[in-house]
C-alpha cells in the first residue's frame, strides 16, 4: 500500500495518497507498534504529504514525533535522524518560523552532520547549505520589512532529498 500511495503522490493525487498513508500508518502502528521503524517511516511519509497539501501544522507535529523517535531509537547522528531534522526545518520554514528553522539547520546539526557524514561536496550537504542560506535570507527580509513576506522565495523543500 505504501508503494501505491507513493505512486498516487507522483500522479498528483495527494488527497488519495493521504488517505492511503493514514491507513498504512494505522496498520503499522497497530500491527508492529508505534516505535517500529516501518511505523516511523509511514508517519514521516504522511507528514510529507500533509506538508504538500498545505497542512503544515499537522505535518510539524508528526515530524517532531518522527524526529523524537529517531533520536531515541537511532541516535542524533544517524542519517535517518538527520533527514527528520531537515524535514522539520523545511516545515518550520514554510510556516514562516525562520528562527526555529535556522536553529534546526545550523545549531541542531543538519548541515554539520551532513558535512561530517557525507562530505562538503555531497549533493545532500549542498542542499542543506542552500536551505540554510534561504532561511537566513528570509530572516533578513522579515527584519527589514516585518509586514512583507516575499512571495517569490522558494521553499527549502529539497531537504527531504536525503538518502534513506
Amino acid at each position: 500500500m505504501g508503494s501505491l500511495a507513493k505512486t498516487l503522490l507522483q500522479l498528483g493525487r495527494h488527497n488519495e495518497a493521504e488517505l492511503m498513508q493514514r491507513e498504512v500508518l494505522e496498520k503499522c502502528q497497530r500491527g508492529l507498534g508505534p516505535d517500529h521503524p516501518y511505523a516511523i517511516w509511514a508517519m514521516g511519509n504522511l507528514a510529507r504529504t500533509l506538508h504538500q497539501l498545505g497542512q503544515s501544522d499537522e505535518a510539524e507535529l508528526m515530524e517532531r514525533e518522527v524526529l523524537d523517535k529517531r533520536q531515541r531509537g537511532l541516535g542524533p547522528a544517524h542519517p535517518d535522524t538527520i533527514l527528520a531534522m531537515g524535514n522539520l526545518a523545511r516545515t518550520l520554514w514554510e510556516l514562516g518560523r525562520y528562527d526555529e528553522a535556522e536553529l534546526m539547520e545550523r545549531e541542531r546539526g543538519v548541515l554539520e552532520q551532513r558535512r561530517q557524514k557525507l562530505g562538503p561536496d555531497h549533493p545532500h550537504t549542498l542542499v542543506a547549505m542552500e536551505n540554510l542560506a534561504n532561511t537566513v535570507r528570509e530572516q533578513a527580509q522579515c527584519h527589514q520589512a516585518p509586514s512583507h513576506h516575499s512571495s517569490q522565495s522558494t521553499s527549502p523543500g529539497l531537504s527531504s532529498a536525503s538518502p534513506r
